[in-house]
């Protein structure tokens, strides 16, 4: 639960950073860790009202981050419905490609390096939790 409350934390200030400071997707990359390591109704619904905030903040038509969120997570739940993995190496793959293919689609950051950078701090992360048993 404390766990969980941190990265809710963690997306709020994500999505702060996004609309102010970075034009790195980070918002996205919290949302999916979120929604794979806890994924209830609860946390989907402030993963959309934080979408739609940026959007507000953003200036971008309300909703396209939330769609495009939705999306990314229908992704990966048919993924794991079809193949039944949850490693942790292939999320943090799917956290940097479809955070590059976000940046694509809103015009953000595309240097691939900063994304070279994202995976390393990503597999760093889930390390940790798999290593603490915080992981399945």
């Amino acid at each position: 639960m404390r766990l969980q409350a941190t990265l809710l934390f963690g997306l709020f200030l994500s999505l702060l950073l996004e609309a102010t400071i970075f034009s790195l997707p980070i918002f996205l990359a919290t949302a999916i860790i979120i929604f794979v390591l806890f994924p209830s109704a609860r946390n989907i619904l402030l993963i959309f009202l934080g979408a739609v905030f940026l959007d507000v903040l953003t200036f971008r038509y309300l909703g396209s981050t939330a769609l495009i969120v939705f999306f990314i997570f229908a992704l990966i739940n048919l993924y794991w419905n079809v193949f039944n993995i949850k490693d942790y190496k292939i999320i943090a793959l799917y956290i940097v490609f479809f955070s590059y293919l976000y940046a694509y689609i809103f015009s953000s950051s595309k240097n691939l390096i900063l994304y070279l950078v994202l995976y390393i701090m990503l597999m760093v992360t889930f390390r940790y939790f798999y290593n603490k048993k915080l992981l399945w």
